[in-house]
């Protein structure tokens, strides 16, 4: 490594590259190393006092509902008190401290989630490794295997023309990419060969201009998140991997290692840059690749932010959407978790640009999670869903025709006033009531399980094992009357002793016969038993 080439940083760069860009009397130590892959505070940026004016909301309207009887004590306290008792109130008394979104903070949380996201895909679509995929999807769409509408968020109220033109313009910007990306790996490739300071900063600046050529090609195409996943996990791991090469590196230069020279724990950059085989492939250096990382590292927490804090100011909407579904089976807790499935998934889906509120649709995934959930969960049985959908429509019908008739309904009555089949309601019927554990305590003093007092019927009783064992024993004894291998073809053939019965062709295959020649064995071995005194005590078994 005395070869190798050590450069002083260039003015033009930002603060972030001088931390490891170094001159030739210098050297990146361990500490260096660790600052490569330091994490930054990323939360997003909210305007200032925007969650302390929420919170002051709430704070002054739960003053007014009850006084100055809280004054001296905080919510974290309230929950202490409560530790031992009821977790659903606890759960309740923490969420009446979030206050209620307005339009106006769901629009601005909106646009930090799709800033988060923008910023995601720059920073991922500025690699290599976004290449592959944006060529795989070009791919699928010229050959009509997908829609633009799969792989592009597109308005839907857009025409068919339109949309065509879209498709058009994204694959006229996946052949740029893939042009700039060639020009890219040609001088990654070539960036540790540089003999100059000047040449090898000019070389890197065009690496990193080829990357961000490439991302805002598609600026103003909004690629959906499950594409963007397999790149932002292919940087990842190459991360990992580099990572793994930076500590193996100082490990080897250690004095602790075995052969180590007295050389102190330093490396330089340009070092960092050969020796990390790999990073070749990509077009980047480490430096490059920390800062792409970081950046999708950035945008990631914004989105994460912005959706947790949409969720928290509409979980009200969830606790009463579960009310409407007690003594379905399952738990007011419970219900309030399978809500918040559904809330989440809204967060993940609202797009404010289509001029509705956030409640008006989130309400409809909270509806639906709370009903896949009772369905999967809220009987002992689980029915399919269907099945759930008939059971409440009998419920529902049998309800109003004994409020009308004040008797029970019939399964001929239902099915005529819900126009149904009688077969199938009453299939609905009987799988209408719960069903019951088997170690639930039953009996006249509760002592014995359920399960206990049913008979079983398919169980054999005592005497039929014996006769069983007997009829075993004595089979055993006709057939070592007969020859090993005639014997071996009754067991095969009538699944004696085996596993089931046998075919001729099954048989022959085993003994390398033809199974004509299996049949004529078979018949002389049954010709034989049939001479007296061979069959006499299996005659017994046949008078029982």
């Amino acid at each position: 490594m005395s070869d190798t080439k050590r450069f002083p940083p260039d003015p033009a760069f930002s603060n972030y590259f001088d931390d490891f860009l170094l001159d030739e009397s210098e050297e990146l130590n361990t500490a260096d190393l660790t600052r490569l892959f330091r994490e930054e505070d990323t939360r997003p940026r909210l305007p200032e006092g925007f969650h302390e004016d929420r919170r002051k909301a709430t704070r002054d309207r739960r003053k007014d509902r009850t006084g100055d009887r809280r004054k001296t004590l905080s919510v974290r306290e309230e929950l202490a008190h409560d530790q031992d008792g009821d977790p659903v109130a606890a759960y309740l008394r923490e969420m009446g401290t979030l206050a209620l979104l307005t339009e106006e903070d769901e629009i601005h949380l909106s646009s930090l989630i799709e800033e988060g996201g923008q910023r995601v895909q720059n920073a991922a679509l500025s690699t290599h490794v976004a290449i592959a995929v944006l060529t795989n999807l070009a791919d699928s769409l010229a050959d009509g295997r997908q829609d633009i509408t799969q792989v592009l968020q597109v308005e839907a109220e857009l025409d068919e023309a339109a949309v065509e033109q879209i498709k058009n313009r994204f694959l006229d910007r996946v052949d740029k990419a893939q042009a700039l990306d060639r020009e890219r790996l040609a001088l990654g490739l070539g960036i540790d060969r540089c003999r100059s300071r000047d040449d090898y900063f000019t070389k890197r600046r065009a690496v990193l201009e080829k990357g961000e050529e490439i991302s805002r090609l598609f600026h103003e195409m909004a690629i959906k998140k499950r594409y963007i996943d397999p790149i932002v996990a292919g940087l990842e791991l190459l991360s990992e991997r580099m990572r793994g090469a930076v500590v193996s590196m100082v490990d080897r230069r250690s004095p602790a290692h075995p052969g180590a020279t007295q050389r102190p724990v330093t490396l330089s950059l340009a070092e960092l840059t050969v020796d990390v085989q790999f990073m070749r492939e990509v077009g980047l250096d480490a430096p490059a690749l920390a800062q792409i990382t970081h950046e999708i590292d950035s945008g990631a927490t914004i989105i994460k932010h912005a959706r947790q804090s949409m969720v928290q100011g509409n979980l009200r909407l969830v606790v009463a959407v579960a009310k409407q579904h007690l003594g379905r089976g399952l738990g007011f807790g419970d219900l309030i978790q399978e809500g918040n499935i559904g809330l989440m998934k809204a967060a993940e889906r609202f797009n404010h640009r289509r001029g509705f509120r956030f409640s008006t649709y989130a309400v409809w995934w909270i509806r639906q999670a709370i009903a896949r959930g009772v369905a999967d969960k809220g009987r002992i049985i689980r029915l399919p869903v269907y099945m759930i959908d008939t059971i409440n429509k009998l419920l529902r019908a049998s309800t109003q025709f004994y409020a009308r008739e004040q008797r029970e309904p019939t399964a001929a009555e239902l099915a005529e006033v819900l126009g149904m089949e009688l077969e199938k309601v009453k299939n609905g019927l009987k799988v209408a009531g719960d069903a019951v554990l088997f170690d639930t305590l039953g009996g006249d003093a509760g002592e014995a399980a359920l399960g206990a007092t049913l008979a079983e019927q398919d169980r054999p009783g005592p005497e039929e094992i014996t006769v069983t064992a007997r009829l075993k024993e004595c089979l055993k004894q006709v057939l070592a009357t007969l020859t090993p291998r005639e014997a071996m073809v009754l067991r095969m053939r009538y699944g004696i002793d085996v596993d089931s019965d046998h075919t001729l062709e099954e048989v022959g295959s085993h003994f390398a016969v033809t199974r004509e020649r299996v049949r004529q064995i078979e018949l002389r071995a049954l010709e034989r038993l049939r001479k007296p005194g061979r069959m006499e005590e299996l005659r017994d078994f046949l008078d029982q």
